[in-house]
């Protein structure tokens, strides 16, 4: 077997079927997901850009200017009076002319084949320039492909993803071109300073965190120098590396100021210093800083609790990391960890003078090039009490792949012998990886035995991503009706996710008759049992709120309701996440 996967071309078939499983399991939660918490606010974002009045400077635009082409495109006669993005997003998908599931799906779309960029990313290094091995591209595809959080993540309308393949992408790009510049061909460098100002610019433009790509890039620039200077090649490298410098920066703030001028150039700015030409430059460079600047203000005063032990704590990220790593990854990942850590050990008492060939300067400079960014990225963060979800960790994640990847290429180079081991753990790691695309953004392993609200709280656990399931299935009973009587009430968690956009997506039926089937009931003040309603659909982001009000002053109605949740069985759950209870 080993010797059929040596073959060129089987190499770029499983490249391909890499492509398409990415791809098909994108595209079957595209339709399985329930609107999620945060997708209105982005579609309203999206909305507000496709006007160039935008809204939600918290996040940079890239993603949203995308969506706002789709919106322009697609979806051009309505414009929302709303102010704020949840609003505006609410108002968009319900009271538009146009069908939320449409709107919701093809946005999505527009997020999946910008995850795909990956592909084409490692295609261009790999199979067309061939200077990135191919068996460490796989590798590395295999473990991206296959990460519970990848799977879970790709097709929602979220920036992780795209922000960890850009910083991913930025970072090899830069050393690729700046490691190689001496033996780079003219055609080449052309296409390889594209690339990696490309890389560099979609990377900035999708999480404010890629700015440390910055002094990463700096990092990496002194590196490459260093080298060329060991080697006494530095004065050979001077006409190349000027003009590739100039336009890796050239390139990258023109991207900025375009994605940046579409989303807001609508909108005024106060900006009394500059006027005329000069305003119109800086204005998108200082509307970046500007939202940098909320961002990391609010993440720095705005402390997130976490649920520990049935109440809401504060820990920090690295406590937050600590605690859910081993639970929210594959499980076969832990194992690849530790058999590359006794690798390493190993080889370095066995083959110690074999190894000391790669420990030259340059390879060195390269690992601390490549490890740069991660160790930055955690050290920055490690303290921070702001630890909304296990995504975040992405950015880091996939630098943990490359560097399994890295390590089990010369692994199966020093031994061969190894080579079977390898492609089973692989194996075996993309049907355990498979298994979460039924799990949600709620995942755990099965190392974690408990229900998995009780692991953490917020986009770790849930992003009402199943919330429309109980409905299904009180539609299929026909208890689902255009007039609800009072039948059926929520307690449900989201912002401007009203019920009845959840049921527009099972019936297509946009009756404003469904308005009644938004009844709530608060159960921190009310008791379930109180209710008239026949149906109760409750989520698990209520377990949290319920449980930690029990400790307060005035938890008697909160634990009354909990002991009712303990003592009755839901009629119907999904994934243990949203449940219906049969009431009276």
């Amino acid at each position: 077997m080993t010797n059929i996967l040596k073959k060129e071309s089987t190499k770029l078939f499983i490249f391909l079927a890499l492509l398409l499983s990415f791809v098909s399991m994108g595209v079957y939660n595209v339709y399985d997901y329930s609107v999620t918490i945060d997708e209105p606010a982005h579609i309203g974002a999206a909305e507000s850009y496709r006007w160039h009045e935008g809204v939600n400077p918290e996040h940079p635009p890239l993603m949203k200017v995308l969506n706002a082409i789709l919106i322009r495109l697609k979806f051009p006669n309505y414009k929302t009076i709303a102010a704020g993005q949840y609003a505006k997003g609410a108002e968009f998908l319900w009271l538009s002319e146009y069908n939320p599931n449409i709107v919701i799906q093809l946005s999505r779309f527009v997020y999946l084949v910008a995850h795909s960029l990956i592909f084409l990313w490692f295609w261009y290094y790999t199979f067309f320039r061939k200077i990135i091995n191919k068996k460490f591209s796989l590798i590395f595809l295999t473990l991206f492909v296959f990460s519970p959080t990848v799977i879970t993540l790709n097709p929602l309308l979220l920036f992780d993803i795209a922000g960890a393949i850009g910083a991913l992408m930025a970072v090899f790009s830069s050393i690729l071109l700046l490691f190689n510049l001496r033996s780079i061909t003219k055609k080449y460098l052309i296409f390889d300073t594209l690339i990696t100002a490309f890389s560099i610019s979609f990377a900035l433009l999708s999480k404010f965190t890629n700015l440390y790509l910055v002094p990463v890039f700096i990092v990496i620039l002194v590196s490459s120098l260093i080298c060329y200077f060991k080697k006494k090649q530095i004065n050979q490298i001077w006409k190349k590396l000027l003009p590739v410098l100039g336009s890796i920066i050239t390139i990258t703030l023109i991207n900025i100021w375009i994605v940046y001028n579409y989303a807001y150039k609508n909108l005024p700015y106060i900006f009394t210093t500059h006027t005329g030409l000069e305003r119109k430059v800086l204005i998108p460079f200082w509307r970046m800083y500007d939202g940098a600047m909320l961002i990391y203000n609010y993440v720095r005063d705005t402390p997130k609790p976490n649920f520990i032990d049935d109440k809401y704590v504060f820990i920090t990220y690295q406590q937050f990391i600590n605690r859910v790593f081993l639970f929210k990854e594959n499980p076969i990942l832990p194992i690849i960890i530790a058999l590359c850590v006794i690798f390493i050990i190993w080889s370095l008492l066995k083959y110690s003078k074999y190894i000391k060939k790669y420990l030259t300067l340059q390879n060195l400079l390269i690992s601390l090039c490549t490890s740069s960014y991660p160790i930055l990225y955690f050290f920055i963060a490690k303290d921070k009490f702001f630890a909304i979800g296990f995504r975040h960790f992405l950015a880091i994640d996939v630098f943990i792949f490359a560097g399994l990847a890295a390590i089990i290429y010369y692994a199966s180079n020093l031994k061969p012998k190894f080579n079977s081991i390898i492609i089973v753990l692989l194996i075996l790691y993309a049907i355990f990886g498979s298994l979460s695309l039924q799990s949600g953004v709620g995942y755990t392993n099965f190392l974690w035995q408990k229900p998995n609200w009780e692991l953490a709280n917020d986009s770790t656990i849930f992003l009402a991503e199943y919330q429309k399931k109980p409905l299904e299935y009180l539609y299929s009973l026909g208890l689902l009706k255009p007039n609800n009587n009072g039948d059926i009430t929520f307690i449900y968690r989201g912002h401007f996710i009203s019920p009845q956009m959840q049921i527009y997506q099972i019936t297509g039926n946009k009756d404003e008759r469904y308005g009644s089937y938004n009844i709530e009931i608060n159960p921190i003040t009310e008791l379930i049992t109180n209710s008239k309603a026949k149906y109760l659909v409750l989520d698990i982001f209520w377990f949290h709120e319920i449980l930690n009000n029990i400790s307060t002053k005035n938890g008697i109605i909160a634990e009354q309701n909990w002991k009712y949740i303990e003592s009755y069985n839901p009629i119907y759950s999904y994934n243990k996440a949203v449940f219906i209870y049969k009431l009276n």
